[in-house]
């Protein structure tokens, strides 16, 4: 995990952090909500989040909870098979990883080669010769912003990207210059996460940034488990999501 003050790359002060990720098992990259019951959409603090599942290292998810048609495949376990708006962000069981535009998205092509989680936030931030996208006219989160994203190199290896902002010391980051910053970093794909104040990054078992305005509570995160951890249900209710 690195941290970077930066003031001229994007000509504005700007404070990030990049964890750097190589994991034995691409099924690590997990998972987990923050309710018993997400069917009503429960939410909780990212660190308590991450404490409860022993994580090395955790991010906001994509805010599941919020969306009532999007796919959700958490941990290899499909909660809804329906293909909402915006990009999706699929990670394979192979160590895959791949952002699809939702029009050109099919449930049976995705099954067929193993999800082990599937984000529907967005939107993907490279194209698919892994350089950045330039126009993100169709994102209501486009201007300045703090920022959390995950981003792919190869099997086995990935990136968790958050960016502060809404503060004197950061000013956060457009899509468009997220897209420039991944593709600095050589990833070849690169997806944008739940953002705003909502971005927070725990490692070292503490909020590794500084939450806009404090923070607030998410529905769910993204972790890297412990290798010796078997892997946990997305959520720990048992009537799953409604619908």
């Amino acid at each position: 995990m690195t941290t970077h003050n930066d003031s001229k790359l994007f000509n504005k002060r700007l404070v990030y952090y990049v964890a750097d990720i190589h994991v034995a098992d691409p099924t690590q990259i997990r998972t987990a909500a923050a309710s018993e019951n997400f069917a009503k959409a429960g939410s909780g603090q990212v660190l308590k989040m991450a404490r409860r599942e022993n994580a090395l290292l955790a991010v906001s998810g994509d805010y599941c909870g919020y969306h009532k048609s999007n796919l959700i495949i958490r941990n290899g376990e499909i909660y809804r098979e329906k293909i909402g708006s915006g990009d999706i962000c699929i990670l394979y069981k192979s160590g895959e990883m791949e952002t699809i535009r939702s029009s050109d998205a099919s449930i049976d092509s995705i099954l067929e080669k193993e999800p082990w989680q599937a984000w529907q936030f967005g939107p993907g931030l490279l194209e698919s010769d892994g350089t950045p996208r330039k126009s993100f006219s169709n994102s209501r989160v486009s201007p300045n912003n703090p920022r959390c994203c995950i981003g792919y190199f190869e099997p086995g290896h990935y990136c968790f990207v958050l960016v502060d902002g809404r503060q004197k010391a950061s000013s956060g980051l457009s899509l468009k210059e997220l897209a420039a910053l991944m593709h600095q970093l050589g990833c070849k794909q690169a997806y944008n996460l739940d953002g705003g104040a909502s971005a927070h990054m725990y490692g070292q078992d503490r909020i590794f940034n500084r939450p806009s305005g404090g923070g607030r509570k998410i529905s769910d995160i993204i972790y890297i488990a412990k290798e010796s951890y078997a892997s946990a249900r997305f959520f720990y209710g048992k009537a799953g999501i409604s619908e």
